[in-house]
């Protein structure tokens, strides 16, 4: 299990034994910590797919929802949903036209 959540780019299962029963807790994204104005921490989570096409854009900024549907063995539909909940958590934004722009990492 361990191996596999690691290949997966995924935290490790949690264990916590509670009154002789085992609860396993297995998380599927991550956490992004980001410092705001009050120097509090506040935290967006990552769904998967959102996480993969953060790590795409690294490598390249000029993909497009088909290029990454491609990539990431989604439908263009799925990858649009995750592109446009990344704009709202203001880690994205998509900067001249969709056909000749490019995507810029905001955070």
């Amino acid at each position: 299990m361990f191996k596999e959540m690691e290949k997966a780019g995924l935290p490790a299962p949690e264990y916590k034994d509670v009154a002789f029963m085992l609860h396993t807790t297995i998380r599927n994204g991550i956490n992004v910590v980001d410092n705001v104005a009050d120097n509090h921490a506040a935290v967006i989570k990552l769904s998967a797919t959102e996480q993969e096409i953060l790590e795409h854009l690294q490598n390249s900024s000029t993909l497009s929802a088909k290029e990454f549907a491609s990539l990431l063995h989604k439908t263009p539909r799925t990858i649009q949903r995750n592109i446009t909940a990344l704009r709202e958590k203001g880690l994205l934004r998509r900067e001249d036209s969709d056909r000749k722009g490019k995507w810029i990492l905001l955070k």
